[in-house]
């Protein structure tokens, strides 16, 4: 049966040259706008080289602590070392990875000892849960520890590009490296990730200093950014509830001061929208779904126009099809076939105008749903693999999206087109 519906669907392009032209551009241009959509949000969520372990990730970026003896109040983006510590004590999390640059984002000096050479990267200073947490693939050497960042060892690990900028190639661990000035040890090296993977990201990782003696000025406060993993997607919410337990018993202990976590710890997808105030799941789910329906909905609308205008020039056929015994169903089967291969051949187009879009335009595409430009402010170009385009779920999202847009297109006007009788049908052109 669908055989027959491609063969009718390519009959009819033969004959309608300039509508399918437009037909499959216009559904092209819609499929590219949500399939662009769909792409941001799978690179910032979903389970992809080295954060394969958001499902089951709690993270916390910002603290408020309140004096209760009426001092006022301080705001962070987010937490000390100390904090970390103190939560891995306190909870039953698989890691608590701290991490964060010294002040800002802006790339810093990394070169040999000895050389003029230099390059420029970002420096991230994090704990040894960190390599727990973030699912790095050494190609050389290991990540440093505990025992590293409680002896103070001038330790790093870099990524295969800076390797492969500085010495020509990646089996490097064990030799000197300076950064801002420093000279470290190398004992890792990782394979590329990408700046479109924010909180994983650096050109090279150091022990967080002074780790084990970290005094407390303000409660938790700091510039460090804290994520937590559960030892199972089921346990994210036992886990949730740890980490409020734990500020609890905390603040209970110094009562001069309160935290306030505003609705914190939360899984890692939802805290790009969770910026000054809490956000519900609910608010998010709807605020991408109007997003999404206004995307194909508007489209909808047009090309139903087209299809409503075609229908009107097959009513003779209809009456035919319908006097030799055709039921409405079946000729409702077979025009939403026709379309459904016009559909898709536009979201075939779509959806290579989309990859095209992302990976030229991907600097300010990557930080549409976000409130910073990690991307432009630090003056890295996020690099897009082929493991954040081509996946099953992008694929079956761009499926969906053309049947949801074939449906809405076709469907209205084909039943309009049905509602007159075989005579009316069949004497429409006279």
């Amino acid at each position: 049966m669908f055989k027959i519906y491609l063969r009718q669907a390519w009959n009819l392009v033969k004959q309608n040259k300039l509508f399918t032209s437009i037909y499959v551009i216009g559904t092209g241009l819609a499929i590219a706008l949500t399939m662009i959509l769909f792409i941001v949000h799978y690179i910032k969520f979903a389970p992809i080289y080295p954060e394969e372990n958001r499902g089951r990730t709690l993270v916390i970026r910002r603290l408020t602590l309140h004096y209760n003896d009426n001092r006022g109040m301080y705001q962070s983006n987010c937490c000390s070392p100390y904090l970390g510590k103190y939560l891995k004590e306190q909870t039953r999390a698989e890691a608590v990875a701290v991490f964060g640059t010294s002040n800002t984002l802006s790339p810093k000096e990394i070169g040999k000892p000895g050389e003029s050479n230099h390059s420029k990267g970002i420096i991230k200073m994090v704990n040894a849960d960190f390599w727990k947490l973030f699912t790095f693939r050494f190609i050389n050497g290991k990540p440093f520890t505990d025992v590293d960042l409680n002896s103070k060892q001038q330790v790093a690990v870099i990524q295969e590009k800076t390797a492969l900028q500085l010495f020509g190639r990646t089996d490097v661990a064990g030799e000197r490296i300076l950064l801002e000035g420093k000279e470290m040890k190398i004992v890792g090296v990782v394979e590329n990730s990408s700046v479109a993977t924010p909180d994983s990201y650096a050109a090279a990782w150091i022990p967080i200093n002074d780790y084990a003696k970290q005094v407390q000025k303000e409660g938790f406060l700091g510039n460090f950014h804290i994520s937590l993993q559960a030892a199972t997607k089921a346990g994210v919410d036992s886990l949730k509830q740890e980490v409020i337990e734990a500020f609890r018993k905390y603040d209970a202990d110094h009562p001069e001061t309160t935290h306030e976590l505003k609705g914190q710890p939360v899984e890692n997808w939802l805290s790009y929208y969770q910026h000054d105030k809490e956000v519900s799941v609910k608010e998010v789910v709807l605020k991408l779904l109007y997003l999404l329906l206004a995307m194909l909905f508007i489209p909808a609308l047009n090309l139903s126009g087209m299809i409503s205008s075609r229908m009107d020039q097959r009513q003779v056929e209809i009456g035919v099809r319908k006097a030799y015994g055709a039921s409405n169903l079946a000729i409702i089967k077979q025009v939403l076939g026709e379309n459904l291969a016009l559909t898709v051949a536009g979201g075939i187009v779509g959806l290579l105008i989309a990859y095209l879009i992302i990976a030229t335009c991907s600097q300010w595409i990557l930080s549409l749903f976000d409130d910073t430009d990690l991307y432009s402010f630090a003056g890295i170009s996020p690099r897009i693999t082929p493991e954040m385009l081509f996946s099953s779920w992008i694929i079956g999202c761009a499926f969906g999206a053309c049947l949801l847009l074939n449906v809405i297109s076709a469907l209205i006007p084909t039943v309009w087109a049905l509602r007159h009788s075989i005579i009316e049908s069949l004497h429409s052109k006279q």
